[in-house]
């Protein structure tokens, strides 16, 4: 089976406390899967997200899985445009955001990966799906699919509409 390259993407504006309990623990829990990226886009964190990178998580940095950008113009948090920036700088195939507070589980890049074999112009997420909460936000397309229908759409604010939107055009555009 090929191992597709997949991009973990998370953006942070002040969430230091829930990035300290799910980055290192989803970094394990996908320890086997070898094509895989972190990516962490600071969006003008205050919170000492930085130095935690720096000092906390230098080895995976130093190896290439954690990649982390730094965006300090931010001073508010705008969720469609800072998605729309990962998902740009993402080198997978296939890309995924994980918010910070969310944990993958174990093997989810493997589950990713396995899902995308079978079909190929699909995207996962669980909207519509309300036995976990937590993973709300989580979308899995290629990035491919994602450009095509220019990303999330910035006119966007708030919270939840520019995930359904999101799903709505890759659907329109063919991608189930």
């Amino acid at each position: 089976m090929n191992e597709y390259k997949i991009s973990f993407c998370t953006v942070c504006m002040n969430r230091l406390h829930h990035l300290k309990q799910t980055l290192p623990i989803n970094i394990i829990n996908n320890a086997t899967y070898k094509n895989l990226e972190f990516i962490v886009l600071d969006y003008g964190s205050t919170d000492g997200l930085e130095n935690y990178i720096k000092e906390s998580m230098a080895s995976y940095v130093e190896c290439g899985r954690l990649i982390y950008y730094k965006m300090s113009s931010r001073k508010y948090f705008d969720r469609s445009h800072s998605r729309n920036l990962m998902f740009k700088l993402a080198n997978g195939e296939i890309i995924c955001n994980v918010d910070a507070d969310n944990f993958t589980g174990k093997g989810f890049a493997s589950y990713i990966n396995a899902k995308f074999q079978n079909k190929k112009n699909i995207f996962l997420t669980p909207i519509g799906d309300s036995t976990n909460p937590d993973v709300m936000g989580r979308i899995s397309v290629t990035k491919k699919n994602f450009l095509k229908v220019r990303g999330y759409d910035e006119r966007l604010k708030g919270y939840g509409f520019e995930d359904y939107d999101l799903c709505n055009r890759l659907e329109i555009n063919g991608v189930r």
